[in-house]
């Protein structure tokens, strides 16, 4: 015990609530983007306004 005590970091501390919903949200918006349904552009601003509104909802 001893020694994984002193040969261990702590772990990493738990994603923010709604990250898994903003991980999607990209893999979503990366799709779009490679199947040329939506400009990279777009895409940018689109995740902002998304991922801002999912970090609010969980700031609740």
């Amino acid at each position: 015990m001893t020694w994984a005590e002193s040969n261990s970091t702590p772990g990493d501390p738990p994603n923010p609530i709604g990250a898994v919903e903003i991980e999607k949200l990209l893999r979503d918006l990366s799709e779009r983007i490679l199947f040329k349904k939506i400009s990279i552009q777009d895409a940018a601003v689109e995740f902002r306004k998304e991922a801002n509104a999912i970090l609010a909802r969980s700031q609740q």
